[in-house]
């Protein structure tokens, strides 16, 4: 087996995420499929269960190689290095036909993570940034040319190539990921936090089971409340610096719309159908527009929907209330509306 893990992360301290597990097992061995997707708001955990999964399934492929797009690498230097490690060094043709050929002669598994840094900012989400179209070429001609390879990438933004081309028992298939209770619960006893099973819970719960904020916060709780979890419970804080300066990243790469809809629902401070956000909303941006920006606010994972009704997470819409006192005109098309919404 010819292996490139690049920057791929240790996983000898993995917990949880056995039933995800098995489903990307599933999708690549049984459905054989071609392209998978594993999404999710950032710090859940996608590029560790990513590296599980190819720890897991590397002696069933011929090749594998891991790349990080965090530094937004051309299509074309990633085509040469993928190209050069599965034909052996044998193809001096670098392009995707060619990558399609040699996916064709071997099984390889491809992880591309951290799709989102091909992204535009300030647009909805899955809009690449000028000169990085090209990926949206291969994501295509890979989830839809017969070959016998598998792309596997993490994402915090949805790609419009998987929306379109994935689908049950199809060879696309996109899995997006939460938090995991075991996964946060496991890292709380490695920062050696003291507190009932109760308390353990309600913390996890506040951030949403993320490993990346917990662990974050972890080091606020040791230094200033002597590792006792119940002490910063007591205080009921939600944003210290550390959480605030991780979703200022995700927050700031929103269209003025979504911030608006993040906005209402954050006043709301509980389940929106339609009909309300078009009633704050619609009359200043229209409704197509509207239903874009919830669907691109689905597809960063920044709210939660169920049937017609729209939600955030709590550390979520304490962020953005601390984020409205701060610049409220700034995104907000009428100042007067809020305060109208504020007072229901």
């Amino acid at each position: 087996m010819g292996a490139d893990f690049g920057e791929a992360p240790d996983v000898r301290f993995f917990y949880g995420r056995k039933t995800e597990t098995s489903i990307l097992r599933r999708w690549v061995l049984q459905q054989r499929c071609r392209l998978v997707a594993l999404l999710g708001i950032g710090g859940v955990g996608k590029t560790y269960l990513a590296a599980k999964v190819v720890q897991e399934l590397q002696s069933e492929f011929d090749f594998v190689f891991w790349r990080s797009l965090r530094n937004a690498p051309r299509l074309d230097t990633l085509l040469a290095e993928q190209i050069s490690l599965i034909s052996v060094q044998q193809e001096t043709t670098y392009s995707i036909p060619r990558l399609i050929h040699w996916l064709r002669q071997s099984r390889c598994l491809i992880i591309l993570d951290g799709m989102e840094a091909l992204f535009k900012s300030g647009e909805n989400t899955g809009c690449y940034r000028a000169g990085y179209e090209s990926y949206s070429e291969l994501l295509s001609v890979v989830g839809q040319a017969n070959h016998k390879s598998c792309y596997l990438l993490t994402s915090r933004e949805t790609p419009e190539e998987i929306d379109t081309l994935a689908g049950k028992n199809l060879p696309v298939q996109k899995l997006l990921l939460e938090g995991s209770s075991e996964a946060a619960l496991a890292l709380l006893e490695t920062k050696q936090l003291e507190g009932t099973q109760v308390e353990k819970e309600q913390l996890c719960d506040r951030y949403a089971c993320s490993p990346l904020l917990l662990q974050k916060i972890s080091s606020a709780i040791h230094d200033v409340f002597s590792g006792q979890i119940a002490l910063f419970l007591r205080e009921d804080i939600f944003l210290l610096k550390e959480v605030r300066r991780f979703l200022d990243g995700q927050f700031e790469r929103l269209t003025p719309l979504e911030k608006a809809v993040m906005t209402w629902l954050a006043i709301a401070q509980e389940q929106e159908d339609l009909s309300s956000l078009k009633a704050d909303i619609q009359p200043v941006y229209g409704k197509a527009a509207l239903i874009d920006a919830l669907a691109s606010l689905c597809g960063r994972s920044l709210i939660k929907q169920q049937g017609n009704t729209y939600t955030q997470h709590p550390f979520i819409t304490a962020y953005v209330m601390n984020y409205v006192n701060e610049n409220v005109k700034e995104f907000l098309p009428h100042s007067v509306h809020v305060e109208t919404r504020l007072r229901r």
